[in-house]
């Protein structure tokens, strides 16, 4: 991506080594520079309804924590199957499940970026069991 583009980067991580692995490149790619002087990449995670982060979320929040790399904080709902239509466009940033810093949100660090994105909606067909996405029902 990076040798290709001058645009901010938004790789998709889904374990801590992910991101280690993005600190390393960045790394590379910085000359040893600061990523919060120069924010090249952004991280996300999406929730998992209704309103829980899984302990993998969290790790990958807390180990990019203190580099000040900007975070979107997804939340896509599944409407009629985990949340009713106004539920879940705001995930909860600051569940605390044993990876409390002091006292601190786990996925937040003062001053580090943050988008909330509702991500796609998506619609539970009971009758066959499927999620579907696009469909009328999401955009409520």
């Amino acid at each position: 991506m990076a040798e290709y583009t001058q645009k901010h980067l938004r790789p998709v991580i889904f374990t801590p080594r992910g991101v280690e692995v993005i600190l390393e490149m960045a790394d590379v790619l910085l000359e040893g520079g600061s990523l919060k002087d120069h924010p090249i990449l952004s991280l996300g995670f999406t929730c998992v309804s209704p309103l829980r982060w899984s302990d993998s979320a969290l790790e990958v929040f807390r180990v990019s924590s203190g580099y000040g790399i900007p975070l979107m904080i997804n939340s896509e709902v599944i409407f009629r199957s985990n949340c009713p239509c106004n539920t879940g466009r705001l995930p909860c940033t600051c569940q605390r499940r044993g990876i409390e810093r002091g006292g601190d949100c786990p996925t937040l660090e003062p001053g580090r970026p943050v988008v909330f994105n509702l991500g796609f909606s998506h619609t539970f067909d009971m009758k066959v069991a499927e999620t579907l996405t696009g469909a009328p029902e999401g955009g409520c």
